[in-house]
C-alpha cells in the first residue's frame, strides 16, 4: 500500500456539511478503499498507466517516448482530483469532481483514452466537492471497479473487461522491458567505443528508470557497472555519478551503492557536500537576503555546497546537490577531475 493521506479528501469535503456526510457515505459503502499519495520514486503518471498497473516504469529525461510528466487526459477527467487505493487488490483508484454531467464530448473523449490504459469509469452525482455543482469521477481497472458502490449513477463507461485489461497491461510491460533492455545495451555500446561519461550516464539513467517501475534487482545491475566505470574510468564517471538528480535527488543511498561496487569509500567532500546541501535552506549558514545598494528592493544570496563561498548574482546554478558556482569548477577541484573532464 502508498502512504495513507486524507489531507486532500478531506480539503474537498469540508467546503460544507453535505459534502462531508457524502464522503462519509462513500467510505462507509467502500471500506476496501483509502486515500493515498504517491510514494516519490519518480512521478505518477499523468497519462494514466500507474492506474492500470503499479511497477510502471517512469523514462528518465532523454530517453522516449516521453510519458509521465506529459498529460493528455481532459480536465472533465482530472478535475479536482484524489488518489485511491483498493486495500486487496492493490489497484489505484482515480476520483475527481469536474464541472460536468457527462453529457459533453471532452467527457466522452477522457473515457475513450482511459480505456486505452484498460481503465473503465462511471459518474456519480455523489460529488463531496461542490455538490449540485459538480460530479464525482471514478476510474480504476474493471476488477477494482465492480468493487466499489456509487449511488446517483449518471453514465458508466464499461468499455474494458479485467481480461482486455491484463492484454493491455502485458503489452505495455514487454515494451518498457524492451526500452531498458535497449539503454542497457547502449550503455555497453557507447564503453565499447570508449565514451566512458555517456555510458556512466546511461547506466545511472537506466537505475533511476528501473528504480521508479520496482525492478530493483536490474537497478543494481545499472549501479554495478556505473561502479566499475567509476573504478576505472574516475575521471569521466564521478562528477555524472555524484550529481545526477536521478540518483542523488532523495536516493544518495543509490550514490553508496556505486561507490561501494567501485570498492571505495564515499569521500569525505562529497559527505561535506550532502551535508551541506541538507542545511542550505533551512538555516543562515547556506542563505541570505539583504537589501539591495542600487534599489529598493532585496537581493538573495547562497552559499556554494561545495567550497562554502557566497555565490553572487549570476554566477549561482542549482544542481541536485543544492547551489554551486556555474561553471561547477570547484566540484571538479575537490573531485580531483581536471577541468576538461567536467565540461
Amino acid at each position: 500500500m502508498l502512504p495513507q493521506n486524507e489531507e486532500q479528501v478531506r480539503a474537498h469535503a469540508d467546503l460544507g456539511e453535505s459534502g462531508l456526510a457524502l464522503l462519509d457515505a462513500f467510505r462507509t459503502s467502500n471500506p476496501q478503499l483509502v486515500p493515498v499519495e504517491w510514494d516519490g520514486r519518480g512521478i505518477l503518471c499523468d497519462q494514466f498507466w500507474h492506474f492500470a498497473f503499479l511497477n510502471h516504469r517512469q523514462y528518465s529525461s532523454g530517453m522516449p517516448p516521453e510519458c509521465c510528466s506529459s498529460g493528455r487526459v481532459t480536465s472533465r477527467i482530472t478535475d479536482h482530483s484524489e488518489l485511491w487505493q483498493d486495500r486487496e487488490t492493490q489497484d489505484l483508484v482515480h476520483i475527481a469532481h469536474p464541472y460536468c454531467d457527462g453529457t459533453d464530448e471532452e467527457f466522452w473523449e477522457g473515457a475513450r483514452f482511459l480505456a486505452t490504459r484498460g481503465l473503465n469509469c462511471v459518474m456519480s452525482e455523489a460529488s463531496w466537492y461542490y455538490p449540485g455543482s459538480t460530479t464525482l469521477v471514478v476510474a480504476a481497472r474493471p476488477r477494482t471497479l465492480d468493487r466499489i458502490s456509487l449511488i446517483d449513477v449518471l453514465d458508466g463507461h464499461y468499455r474494458n473487461e479485467e481480461w482486455d485489461t491484463k492484454r493491455i497491461v502485458a503489452m505495455q510491460k514487454a515494451g518498457e522491458q524492451v526500452d531498458a533492455d535497449r539503454w542497457f545495451a547502449e550503455a555497453q555500446t557507447v564503453e565499447a567505443d570508449g565514451d566512458f561519461r555517456r555510458a556512466t550516464l546511461l547506466f545511472v539513467h537506466a537505475t533511476h528508470t528501473e528504480r521508479t517501475g520496482r525492478f530493483h534487482r536490474q537497478a543494481v545491475r545499472c549501479l554495478r557497472e556505473a561502479g566499475r566505470l567509476l573504478r576505472h574510468h574516475y575521471n569521466d564517471a564521478v562528477l555524472d555519478v555524484v550529481e545526477s538528480s536521478s540518483l542523488t535527488h532523495a536516493e544518495v543511498a543509490d550514490v553508496r551503492k556505486v561507490f561501494g561496487f567501485a570498492g571505495m569509500e564515499v569521500p569525505d567532500w562529497l559527505e561535506r557536500i550532502w551535508r551541506n546541501g541538507r542545511r542550505q535552506s533551512k538555516c543562515k549558514w547556506g542563505y541570505r537576503i539583504e537589501r539591495s545598494e542600487s534599489t529598493t528592493g532585496w537581493v538573495e544570496y547562497y552559499r556554494c555546497v561545495v567550497c562554502e563561498e557566497w555565490l553572487e548574482e549570476g554566477e549561482k546554478l542549482i544542481t541536485s546537490l543544492g547551489y554551486m558556482h556555474l561553471n561547477r569548477s570547484c566540484l571538479a577541484r575537490v573531485a580531483g577531475v581536471s577541468q576538461e573532464s567536467s565540461e
